[in-house]
């Protein structure tokens, strides 16, 4: 959890939640074949879109922004 938390204090990005998955279970019930993986899930809980391997701080936000507007024009 440190060098999550220290990774997001370094690119200066504030998330509401972030899930640990020390047990491999998202990727499993996901069917993610690798790590690292990051998964875009969206406020009602489904996938929305799964990153493989390391993310750069544009590909989170950009991953982020698509599910908010996603989410927006749903409204």
């Amino acid at each position: 959890m440190e060098v999550i938390r220290r990774f997001l204090e370094a690119e200066n990005l504030q998330l509401d939640h972030v899930v640990l998955d020390a047990l491999g279970e998202f990727g499993r019930h996901y069917e993610v074949p690798g790590l690292p993986a990051t998964f875009f899930i969206g406020r009602d809980g489904t996938l929305q879109s799964v990153h493989m391997g390391e993310i750069s701080r544009e590909g989170l936000t950009t991953g982020i922004r698509k599910i908010a507007e996603g989410e927006a024009a749903r409204r």
